[in-house]
């Protein structure tokens, strides 16, 4: 690892989609009860034993994070209605270097430019910026066996199109059997599906979800 890489914390997951680096713009997509959130705070919190980190919480607010995960080593700006202009403001001052935003489809804004935009804010303010996305219920209508995502879900799902999907360097979905199954093998594993830009293969990588669905462990 140079000094340019930063790692998740997790040592599975920098095996299988490589160090996080500045500049970049990496998308973590599933279904609601995936565990998006979860996974952004578990990451966070590991990141930031070695860099600043900032989440900027549209969903949930600093106070409900705190009840839910325990305190928190990092940043976590709750305030309402973010735009683009407003996002970069919150970077600038928090002074971070991993920016997380849970998810991207609450920030305001035209929706053909926020992708566009997020990734200009990477390269122009030299930090990684890790954005959850929800994933459309399309993908509920398939059999149980068939619902992992694929990359046409996000081409369903609002937000996202074939054009701007490019502007990620990383594209990361979660899934869990035991959300859909109480009878899978795979009880209390979370499977991390990524792919980076430029590459043709999807890697996995499990990590075990804790009995209080708020730890991820390998």
């Amino acid at each position: 690892m140079n000094k340019e890489e930063i790692s998740t914390g997790y040592n599975n997951l920098d095996t299988a989609w490589g160090y996080i680096e500045k500049s970049q713009l990496i998308l973590v997509a599933a279904r609601p009860g995936m565990g998006k959130t979860t996974f952004l705070a578990n990451i966070g919190k590991r990141i930031a034993n070695n860099h600043t980190v900032l989440l900027i919480s549209l969903e949930q607010s600093k106070i409900n994070l705190i009840k839910r995960y325990g305190e928190l080593n990092f940043t976590i700006n709750d305030s309402p209605e973010f735009n683009i202009e407003k996002l970069k403001d919150a970077i600038i001052e928090s002074n971070c270097e991993i920016i997380l935003i849970d998810y991207i489809q609450l920030i305001d804004g035209d929706r053909n430019s926020i992708i566009n935009s997020l990734k200009a804010l990477a390269l122009e303010l030299k930090v990684c910026i890790i954005t959850t996305g929800q994933l459309s219920r399309e993908l509920e209508y398939r059999a149980i066996d068939q619902r992992r995502p694929v990359i046409a879900d996000l081409n369903n799902s609002v937000l996202f199109n074939s054009d701007l999907i490019n502007d990620f360097d990383k594209i990361i979905f979660l899934y869990s059997d035991s959300y859909y199954s109480a009878y899978t093998f795979k009880n209390n594993i979370l499977e991390v599906i990524s792919l980076n830009k430029n590459d043709t293969e999807w890697k996995t990588t499990e990590l075990r979800i804790s009995d209080t669905k708020t730890d991820l462990s390998e």
